[in-house]
């Protein structure tokens, strides 16, 4: 059924800024999920990849954190692609208790597979959104957060 034929197409369930957050987010996410699919890969496995290699050795804790993942989810998205043979964990050489996560070559490998994917789906979704709103849009979401956080 087209959106023309839907005849509750003018309702929306959400309302206001928040409501449309909230929809761009769930438009973003169905659309990441189904680019990294092929993949074997979730967008929540793909953040996580992205973070690995940018810190060089984090800890579970640390990306848990960073992520704002509960350390029981994480263990079992870091198990997940443990599995898929995509990350390894390493004890770390100062402390023996704390376990580094790495990259392998094939996690490696596939995280440049992905981040091709994720480059062809933000252009194709946001491709028409001029540099100066995709600017806007940044600064104001980095300045809700700092408010978000700043209240918590």
């Amino acid at each position: 059924m087209g959106h023309a034929d839907n005849p509750l197409s003018h309702l929306q369930p959400r309302h206001g800024f928040g409501g449309d957050a909230v929809r761009l987010g769930e438009l973003v996410m169905k659309r990441a999920e189904a680019a990294l699919a092929p993949l074997g890969l979730t967008p929540l496995g793909y953040d996580l990849l992205l973070c690995i290699r940018a810190s060089e050795g984090p800890s579970q804790q640390e990306l848990s954190r960073v992520l704002n993942l509960y350390a029981q989810k994480m263990v079992g998205l870091i198990d997940g692609l443990e599995k898929q043979g995509l990350v390894e964990r390493k004890v770390s050489p100062t402390d023996r208790r704390r376990h580094m996560l790495h990259l392998t070559t094939a996690g490696d490998a596939m995280l440049d597979r992905a981040i091709v994917i994720g480059a062809a789906l933000e252009a194709d979704l946001f491709g028409e959104v001029s540099e100066d709103d995709r600017a806007r849009f940044h600064a104001l979401v980095e300045a809700l957060e700092a408010r978000t956080a700043a209240d918590c």
